[in-house]
């Protein structure tokens, strides 16, 4: 399995960003048909998603110039976006209109300021493996940064299966709580299986099963009413 995922690194990724944009599409027709702020919220992690795997899918295509520019844009919009799961758990959790929802919104603000200040002050070299020419983060990043970007992942995983969960108690639908668990769980086979060099192609197939789960909630768990 190691020596596929490095021979067709690069057409993986690809095919990675190919699938997200497609699942970027379908939840934007999804957020105009239903007007539901948390699809909204949805699309904007998959546009972040799929910005981020066609920078890593082309970046042998780009001068190192501009890979540089694009890869800075990639950390910070992933540092920025990704939050807005707090405010999707919120939502998922039915929290609208009270004050729970308020706080994970103020949440979801500070943590994308932070996120994308992080993104901003990484520190990253040009790394070429598995086929794939990307700057990657090195050990030369400020502190604060490396944790942020360490551990904010593990907490929007952590609210997904919380509120995963939650949902399916209440209305069955088990999507949300799907979508947590494969970005769990594609985030640990790298290092269960000695394969840290390929946690960042492993994990593009979680994201890609969490946009699908996002879609199958989208179309299953909202009727068309006015923006919550």
């Amino acid at each position: 399995m190691r020596d596929l995922l490095i021979e067709n690194g690069q057409l993986i990724a690809v095919a990675v960003a190919g699938v997200e944009a497609f699942l970027a599409l379908i939840l934007l027709i999804l957020a105009i048909a239903k007007k539901k702020a948390a699809i909204v919220l949805m699309f904007l992690i998959a546009l972040g998603l799929t910005f981020d795997s066609a920078v890593v899918a082309f970046g042998s295509s780009f001068s190192e110039t501009l890979l540089d520019i694009l890869s800075k844009c990639r950390y910070v919009a992933h540092g920025l976006l990704l939050p807005l799961t707090v405010a999707i758990c919120a939502y998922v959790l039915e929290w609208e209109y009270s004050i729970g929802m308020k706080l994970s919104w103020l949440l979801s603000i500070l943590l994308c300021g932070g996120g994308a200040a992080a993104g901003w002050f990484r520190e990253t070299a040009l790394s070429t493996f598995a086929g794939i020419t990307r700057y990657a983060p090195t050990a030369s990043s400020p502190e604060w940064a490396e944790m942020v970007g360490k551990y904010m992942p593990i907490g929007m995983v952590a609210l997904l299966l919380i509120s995963g969960l939650v949902y399916i108690i209440r209305h069955k639908r088990p999507f949300i709580f799907l979508g947590g668990l494969c970005m769990l769980g594609f985030s640990l086979i790298g290092p269960l299986t000695g394969n840290t060099d390929l946690i960042f192609l492993l994990s593009m197939f979680g994201e890609v099963l969490l946009l699908l789960f996002y879609m199958l909630h989208a179309a299953t768990g909202y009727k068309e009413e006015g923006l919550l």
